[in-house]
């Protein structure tokens, strides 16, 4: 297996294909897999993985019922999501692509159910939806900008004072402003 970097801009530094967003949030099963070793290890490390798969299908149960007011059209989708692939393959395997899906449905259930975002709820959907440079630089932004835009339209009538609107767009400004000084700091380049 070829590893997973290319060479850096600093002489002897190597860039990493995958951004470090994955590996801080399942830093605590790491932490704890190491007491067990071994098998144990793996199996912590899935069990986090496992949990955000949970979370992804609670989210796509809380969607459907507050969509469709149907509690057993919600059951079903929740267990179509649970066991069918790709969600379950990615639920015991290291991917960001569940704590995408993740953190997109929440943002969207959010925006969309919401009568009105308080700050921490704008703070907290402007922080998920920027945490996606962190899962990968590039791959997400497709995702990331028409989400922005909902948010902006959804939260049109929730943006006065205006100070909720500098911050909905403050947070993103920042995260991604942090992560370039990471990449810069860590390989020299952007």
């Amino acid at each position: 297996v070829r590893p997973h970097v290319v060479p850096g801009a600093k002489p002897g530094s190597h860039y990493s294909f995958h951004s470090p967003g994955i590996a801080v949030l399942l830093l605590p099963f790491y932490a704890l897999g190491t007491l067990l070793k071994g098998t144990g290890m793996i199996f912590i490390i899935r069990l986090g993985m496992s949990i955000l798969g949970a979370l992804f299908s609670l989210q796509v149960y809380l969607y459907a019922r507050c969509e469709w007011q149907r509690e057993n059209l919600a059951l079903w989708l929740w267990f179509l999501t649970s066991f069918i692939s790709p969600v379950f393959f990615y639920s015991i395997h290291i991917y960001p692509e569940i704590v995408i899906a993740l953190s997109s449905l929440t943002v969207f259930r959010l925006f969309r159910f919401s009568p009105s975002l308080s700050w921490p709820k704008l703070f907290f959907s402007s922080l998920l939806l920027s945490s996606f440079i962190w899962f990968h630089a590039l791959k997400y932004i497709p995702l990331f900008v028409p989400l922005f835009v909902y948010g902006l339209w959804a939260g049109r009538k929730n943006f006065k004072p205006g100070w909720k609107l500098v911050l909905f767009i403050a947070v993103p400004v920042l995260v991604f402003i942090l992560y370039l000084d990471f990449q810069h700091a860590l390989y020299g380049s952007y």
